[in-house]
């Protein structure tokens, strides 16, 4: 895996970073599909693929989901984080709490996007998210940012696969900071 950018923003912002495999790439090649965590930098975490209904009491863990599974959160204690990605192009998944998420029962994780949840007196909050961009025309996967904790440097993986089918791995250093 490399690190192809580092960059700051803002926790009210949105913001775009791209990766471009235009150089990486044979003419007849360009990305298909890609998906990404975004991590606490320096948090080690497992991963653990799903591809149904769970229930998961492991916090620092990174959850895959996949053909439109139902992730539901149990037992943890404040402060603990998880990492959910749905790396469906085109089904929703769901992640559910007895505690809340975002206020509510459950929230829908579209495809090809990822949060990074932390448990709170009052139920789950999403820290983070990331919302991934195919572009075939470009051979770019561009990453949308939204969110984080400003003081805290957050770490984007992206795993991008090829039309070809070659994986690739990238990461992205962002800091967050009020300004």
């Amino acid at each position: 895996m490399s690190i192809v950018g580092q960059a700051s923003k803002q926790p009210e912002e949105i913001d775009v970073y791209a990766i471009d495999y235009t150089d990486d790439l044979v003419v007849t090649d360009a990305p298909a599909t890609a998906f990404s965590f975004a991590l606490v930098k320096g948090q080690v975490s497992a991963l653990q693929s799903i591809a149904a209904s769970a229930s998961v009491s492991t916090p620092l863990k990174r959850y895959l989901l996949s053909g439109g599974a139902v992730l539901t959160l149990t037992g943890m204690n404040i402060g603990d984080r998880v990492y959910v990605c749905n790396k469906e192009p085109v089904t929703a998944a769901t992640i559910a709490s007895a505690d809340t998420v975002d206020g509510v029962a459950s929230i829908t994780l579209l495809a090809m996007r990822a949060v990074a949840l932390i448990k709170t007196a009052t139920g789950w909050v999403t820290e983070i998210a990331v919302r991934n961009i195919v572009d075939v025309t470009d051979k770019r996967v561009r990453n949308e940012i939204t969110g984080g904790t400003s003081g805290v440097t957050y770490k984007i993986e992206t795993t991008t696969t090829t039309a070809e089918g070659r994986v690739l791995q990238d990461e992205i250093l962002v800091k967050v900071k009020d300004i």
